[in-house]
C-alpha cells in the first residue's frame, strides 16, 4: 500500500472519525434516523475558524490555488505517522501526491503506527505530525503535560452519508426505526478495537440518552469488532449494533440485516497535531497549514472524485478499488478549515460519565490541545 516508506509498529483498526475517524477517525452527529440532532446544531453554532477571529482577516481570494507557495528557507522533512491510510487525511495525503508540500519546500515520509505508540512518539518529538481523533490516548497525554496541539482540523461528514449505528433488523419498529431502549443489555460495538474509548461513543451515548427508560453506553455489552468483522458479527448474531463507518454500511443497506438507527456525527472529531519538534517553529506550522489549505480548495471541494486529476491520485494512494472509493458521498474538506470545538468537550464529557478512561476529573480547556493561530495566520495572508 502506498505511504508505507517505513512501518514501526502495527497497523491498527480505527473507529472513524476514527472515525477515524477515521476516526478516523475519524465520526459524525447524533441524532434521529432523519438525521436531525441537537447534538449536530450545537456544533454548528460552538464551529469557529482559527480558533477566533480569524475570518474576518481572511483576504477574498479563497478559491483555488490560494493561498500562495511561500517556500521555507530551509527544508523541513517531516516525520508523519497514520494509523491507517485513510480518505479523511485527504488534505494531507493529497498534498503531498499533488505536489503542493514540496511548493512549500516540505518532505513529508509517511508511515502506519499503531496510535498508542504514535502518541509517545510524537510527545518525545520523534515524530513531527499526526492525523488522530480526540481520542482517550491523546487526551490523556496533553492533560499530562505532553507537548501537543493540533494545528488543523480533520474532515466533515456529510449529511447524505449512511456512516453511523447499525442495529440487526430485529429491533427495529415496522417503520424501520429503533427504540434505543431496546438495546439495553445487548452487545454493541463503538467500531473497533477502542472500545468505550472511541469518539464514537459521544453520539452514540447521546442515542441512547433518547430512552425514556434510561440508558448509556455503561448498559450494553461491548464489542471490540470492526469493519469487515462487524458486518459478520451483525449477520451471525454475534453483535447487536456497531458503528458502521464508510464504506461498510452499503453493506448492511443493500443486504437489509440491519438499519441505520443513528448516524454518526457530522462536525469534526480529530486533527493534524504536531510535537514538541515543530511547537518553536510557527513557520513550518504555518507551511503545512498553507499547503493543505491550498490543496482543500483546489482539489477537495464538492464533488472531488469525480475530477480527473484527483480520482487517480486517491486511488494510488488509498490502494482500493474504485468501486470501495465511490460506495459513499465525497467528504467534506472546508475552505476555511474551520473547527468544530463542540467534539472536544463533547468527547470528555461522555468518558468522564463512563469513568475509567480518563486519568482526570475536569475536562481539558479546548486551548489545551487546539492551537488556531497557524490557520489564522494563514488566513490572514
Amino acid at each position: 500500500m502506498p505511504y508505507r516508506e517505513k512501518r514501526r509498529g502495527p497497523r491498527t483498526r480505527v473507529a472513524l472519525f476514527v472515525a477515524v475517524l477515521v476516526a478516523a477517525v475519524f465520526a459524525a452527529g447524533c441524532g434521529d434516523s432523519s438525521g436531525s440532532s441537537s447534538t449536530t446544531t450545537a456544533a454548528t453554532a460552538a464551529t469557529t475558524t482559527a480558533g477566533g477571529a480569524a475570518t474576518s482577516a481572511a483576504k477574498a481570494q479563497t478559491g483555488p490555488n490560494t493561498p500562495a507557495p511561500k517556500p521555507l528557507a530551509t527544508r523541513a522533512k517531516l516525520s508523519v505517522a497514520v494509523p491507517l491510510v485513510s480518505e479523511a487525511y485527504g488534505a494531507m495525503l493529497m498534498a503531498k501526491e499533488l505536489g503542493e508540500f514540496e511548493k512549500e519546500n516540505i518532505e513529508l515520509s509517511i508511515t502506519t503506527l499503531a496510535i498508542p505508540e504514535t502518541i509517545v512518539l510524537l510527545s518525545q518529538g520523534k515524530l513531527d505530525l499526526t492525523p488522530q481523533g480526540w481520542g482517550v490516548a491523546i487526551l490523556n497525554a496533553i492533560n499530562g503535560g505532553a507537548d501537543i496541539k493540533s494545528i488543523a482540523p480533520l474532515v466533515r461528514f456529510p449529511e447524505t452519508g449512511k456512516a453511523g449505528l447499525w442495529v440487526a433488523k430485529k429491533y427495529a419498529k415496522a417503520d424501520g426505526t429503533v427504540d434505543p431502549c431496546v438495546l439495553k443489555g445487548k452487545t454493541v460495538s463503538f467500531g473497533g478495537s477502542a472500545g468505550l474509548g472511541a469518539t464514537s461513543s459521544w453520539w452514540i451515548n447521546d442515542y441512547f440518552k433518547k430512552c425514556a427508560t434510561g440508558l448509556t453506553v455503561k448498559d450494553v455489552q461491548v464489542s471490540n469488532l470492526g469493519a469487515a468483522d462487524l458486518i459478520a458479527g451483525l449477520q451471525n448474531g454475534g453483535v447487536d449494533a456497531g458503528f458502521l463507518v464508510d464504506p461498510f454500511w452499503a453493506d448492511a443497506d443493500a443486504k437489509g440485516y440491519a438499519v441505520l438507527a443513528t448516524p454518526n456525527y457530522r462536525g469534526t472529531l480529530g486533527g493534524y497535531f504536531i510535537g514538541p519538534s515543530l511547537s518553536g517553529k510557527p513557520e513550518v506550522q504555518d507551511a503545512i497549514v498553507r499547503a493543505m489549505l491550498r490543496t482543500t480548495r483546489t482539489y477537495l471541494q464538492g464533488d472531488y472524485r469525480k475530477d480527473p486529476k484527483v480520482r487517480p491520485s486517491l486511488l494510488k494512494v488509498l490502494g482500493v478499488p474504485e468501486s470501495n472509493l465511490d460506495a459513499a458521498p465525497p467528504l467534506i474538506f472546508d475552505p476555511q478549515m474551520a473547527l468544530d470545538l463542540s467534539s472536544i468537550q463533547g468527547v470528555q464529557t461522555t468518558w468522564l460519565a463512563i469513568g475509567g478512561l480518563l486519568t482526570y476529573s475536569t475536562a481539558i480547556p479546548n486551548e489545551k490541545g487546539w492551537d488556531g493561530k497557524p490557520i489564522a495566520r494563514v488566513l490572514a495572508e
